[in-house]
């Protein structure tokens, strides 16, 4: 039975049946016909009042042997009758629930429970085999009634919502609205995205509530990933009994530091109890994944895979699994229901339609054989990845008939590390293992010949499992400390059938949501790559000059990074793409700035190099490894995917593409650990996959941006008789004020000016950005008014220059921003003395001189607007190199009129 959003309550009938004085008892034992194979639970409806006795029997034998509950007199036991022994099996018990109810046994392979009501009463470890008869007796006032089997599976359930709009599928849901949504992306197509579909739920009148799972499902881990958009709640619940009674995850929105916003609940007949709590709200807009992790008597929270909350309760010890949403509305994906002691993840789930195409197949980018390069020998092979602590190698059954070896924690080298030989034939294996080219054991064991075979390094052993039976392990008092996994002596076919997975391996085909990141700049999210075939969508970026994604987690020591990366083409005027550039890479980043830490910039600067930054700082370049054409005829490149490898071991670092070593660095005083992120700039990134093996991982957390201050200066028109521009900033700002809402502060500085009373200070309430100041925008000839003149101040880091714009064209009057020679805009005057070291400095331009010479044709020239930014084509725009939170420049005496 599914049970929706009802708890299950079997009627109290008598149970007639013949009544057999079993051997084990004084009690007459009334047995049912029914009985079960493998784990099962037993309901029993009973009563109990004032003294008496029930017992509830399983596991019957005919010999005579037989395991019971007893309840008497207010007291649990379990027992055991064998080989005319009876002994009572772990602790007594008390019950002190009366009246009518409803007892569950639940019996597993290794222990046995008992739930009274929704209450746990017993939970035993239990050593005697499954099987046999279950039956029944009852004296005094207490009663119990025929009672029922439930076989019961592990739970192994996912949802990824990719259905039609209106088809839950099997969940129940009550109250709000639910709707499976497509991704936003414009003529996107399911059947060629990555992960297309997600459930939306908007609480309405009441709160939103879904339930999906069976009312048996006891120890068990559930997920659900979560982008709250309006909702200041969100909530994923397990051993739902029904909409009065369960267990929650509860999350609010708010401040990092926010009391009590994360939050267990026990919720018992509407009335809620707080089991445990801990600060940190949520950020709005970003994706999450919460997970419950229930083993009767326990339960536990995590938030993004980090556990937050833990408690203990005996409380109702089996239940299904919903979610719920008190107001607004969110986005939920990615459900998985698996046993709480699963060993693994959500499954990747790789789209077929890209496992088949021409291209990625040759790129590697979702094949399996792109995790492997050939070795030195026939039948060698290397993995890609470092296993800086565990490796698991599974092995279809299908290759040990022939025979190979599987190489553990080498260095490089096919003589170092562990080999371990595998072969098998007629139900038998054969393993041998050498250590560093050293025979150190053989064993023979017996196995399923259908059945996947795992070789594992961990914790200083090497084991070989099948399913959940270790066959042979062997321990290392002196671990290797190689990192590099191989295959020996193997069939071609292996480097697609053979696996190689660790506890320190993320593997993101962005089939799932992306809760392991959050966006920096612009909007992420499943997104079209190529508009010309809108159906076509991988995660990306869009909506922002530099679009950057980072990673939740900081990652601490060595690791690797590779990802599979593209630009989304432009479409205009018949060009595929306008700028093809820029696909790029930061590691111990800060999560603000890819100014930070070091970034790897592909095809930078206009496609015309490849470079390593440090902090913002060119130490490694080559114009050797570029973009290919991707607006050439055979649209390979156009296409295809950018392989970028990032390699961080201690103080050493090197960028590969495509395989190849591109640059490295070695750095004397390494920065400290931090952020992934990946990032563009004047377009919008694609992740097709990214693949990253490390050593240690930290706690996720969201970096939150600082709210910007509004600028409350007002502008004033500059009035009609004017002989000339002059702000001094004594009274008030001109027109100066920010370009299109950029987040920028202008304020009155009393005290810092180059002369009078104030200044006027313009300070970047982000990083990188615009940065974008107009100071003119009511237009002047610049005939009648070519001289410019003011005083200024720069902090340090400030990139910026001075922009006119004539003609509809932009001319430029440099100061510390460099202009690109394929930006496009003239430069009409340089202040060579300009530096962005805090001190006041005054300047004068000549900008009619600087035009003429410029454009010597344009005549009758009218400056529409003058505007202070960085330049268009400069990385300060992302953050690199200049103009991070909190830069500051200070104008003061800014004058545009006659020369004199």
């Amino acid at each position: 039975m599914l049970l929706r959003a009802n708890r299950i309550i079997i009627p109290i009938t008598l149970l007639i049946v013949a009544s057999v004085a079993h051997a084990a008892s004084e009690h007459p034992m009334r047995f049912i016909d029914d009985t079960a194979e493998g784990e099962y639970n037993v309901l029993c409806p009973i009563v109990i009042e004032s003294e008496g006795e029930l017992r509830l029997g399983f596991d019957a034998t005919d010999t005579g042997d037989i395991s019971w509950l007893s309840i008497a007199n207010g007291a649990a036991a379990f027992h055991r009758l064998s080989g005319g022994a009876e002994q009572r099996i772990g602790d007594t018990a008390s019950v002190g629930l009366t009246g009518v109810s409803q007892l569950t046994l639940q019996r597993r392979d290794d222990r046995v429970r008992a739930i009274v009501g929704d209450q746990l009463v017993l939970d035993v470890p239990w050593d005697a085999p499954l099987g046999g008869s279950i039956g029944v007796s009852s004296s005094g006032r207490y009663v119990a009634s025929k009672p029922a089997i439930q076989p019961v599976d592990p739970p192994m359930v996912t949802d990824d919502f990719t259905r039609d709009a209106a088809n839950m599928g099997d969940w129940e849901t009550s109250g709000g609205s639910f709707a499976n949504t497509m991704v936003e992306a414009a003529g996107a197509e399911a059947a060629l995205s990555s992960n297309p579909f997600s459930m939306h739920v908007q609480a309405e009148d009441e709160a939103a509530v879904a339930t999906t799972g069976y009312w048996f499902w006891d120890s068990y881990r559930v997920s659900l990933n979560v982008r709250p958009v309006e909702a200041p709640e969100v909530e994923l619940r397990a051993w739902v009994q029904d909409d009065a009674n369960y267990l929650a995850l509860r999350w609010q929105a708010g401040d990092a530091q926010l009391p009590g916003a994360r939050r267990l609940v026990l919720v018992r007949d509407g009335a809620e109890q707080v089991l445990d709590e801990a600060p940190g709200g949520y950020l709005p807009g970003e994706w999450y994944r919460l997970e419950l992790q229930v083993t009767p008597g326990h339960v536990a929270g995590l938030i993004d895979r980090e556990r937050v909350l833990e408690a203990r309760t005996p409380a109702f010890a089996q239940g299904a699994v919903g979610l719920a949403v008190a107001a607004g509305d969110a986005f939920f994906d990615d459900l998985f229901v698996a046993p709480a002691d699963y060993r693994g993840d959500w499954p990747v789930r790789i789209n077929p339609i890209f496992l088949a195409d021409e291209i990625m197949t040759r790129e590697e980018v979702f094949v399996p054989s792109g995790f492997w390069r050939g070795g030195d020998a026939a039948g060698e092979y290397w993995h890609w990845g470092e296993f800086f602590h565990d490796a698991r190698v599974t092995i279809p059954a299908e290759l040990l008939a022939e025979g190979l070896g599987v190489l553990l924690k080498s260095d490089g080298d096919a003589a170092a590390g562990y080999r371990v030989d595998l072969t098998g034939a007629e139900g038998q294996l054969a393993i041998a293992l050498a250590r560093n080219g050293t025979e150190v054991a053989t064993e023979s064991v017996a196995i399923d010949a259908g059945e996947a075979l795992v070789v594992e390094f961990a914790d200083g052993a090497v084991e070989v499992a099948q399913g959940d039976r270790t066959l042979w392990r062997h321990v290392d008092p002196q671990p290797l400390a190689g990192r590099l996994v191989a295959l020996l002596g193997a069939p071609e076919r292996a480097v697609n059938e053979v696996t190689v997975l660790s506890e320190h391996f993320r593997d993101y085909v962005f089939d799932r949501s992306p809760t392991d990141w959050f966006a920096g700049r612009g909007t992420w999210g499943v997104n079209t790559r190529w508009p010309c075939q809108p159906g076509w969508t991988f995660y990306g970026g869009a909506g922002d000059e530099s679009p950057q994604v980072w990673s939740k987690h900081i990652y601490h020591g060595d690791f690797v990074l590779e990802w599979f990366g593209a630009i989304q083409s432009d479409n205009i005027n018949r060009i595929r793409y306008v700028r093809p550039s820029d696909i790029n890479t930061t590691i111990c980043g800060d999560g603000r700035t890819p100014g930070s830490g070091y970034s790897f910039l592909f095809g930078g600067w206009n496609n015309t190099k490849t470079a390593i930054l440090r902090n913002g700082e060119v130490v490694a370049e080559t114009d050797e490894a570029l973009l290919g054409d991707v607006n050439a005829r055979d649209l390979a490149d156009h296409r295809g995917w950018t392989r970028i490898r990032i390699e961080k071991f201690g103080n050493q670092i090197r960028m590969y593409h495509a395989k190849e070593l591109v640059l490295e660095y070695t750095d004397p005083d390494p920065l400290p650990d931090g952020r992934l992120g990946m990032w563009s700039f004047h377009n919008e990134p694609v992740v097709g996959r990214l693949r990253l093996w490390y050593t240690q991982e930290g706690a996720p957390s969201v970096v939150r941006k600082p709210e910007p201050r509004l600028t409350e200066l007002e502008p004033t028109p500059r009035p009609a008789e004017a002989a000339a521009i002059f702000d001094d900033f004594e009274a008030g700002v001109g027109e100066w004020q920010p370009v299109n809402d950029a987040a920028v502060l202008l304020e009155l500085d009393a005290q810092n000016a180059a002369s009078g009373r104030a200044s006027l200070r313009v300070t970047n309430q982000e990083d990188g950005g615009p940065f974008a100041v107009a100071a003119v925008t009511t237009p002047f000839s610049l005939e009648d008014w070519p001289q410019l003149s003011f005083d200024y101040r720069l902090s340090p880091g400030a990139e910026v220059s001075l922009y006119l714009l004539i003609s509809r064209r932009w001319y430029a009057v440099t100061l510390t921003g460099a202009q690109a020679p394929w930006d496009n805009v003239p430069v009409i005057g340089v202040v060579s003395d300009a530096r962005a070291d805090g001190q006041w400095r005054h300047t004068t331009v000549d900008l009619l001189a600087g035009l003429r010479e410029a454009n010597p044709a344009l005549s009758n020239a009218v400056v529409s607007q003058v505007v202070i930014s960085p330049p268009w084509e400069s990385y300060a725009l992302c953050g690199v190199g200049g103009n991070v939170y909190g830069t500051s420049y200070w104008i003061d005496n800014f004058r545009i009129g006659p020369a004199g």
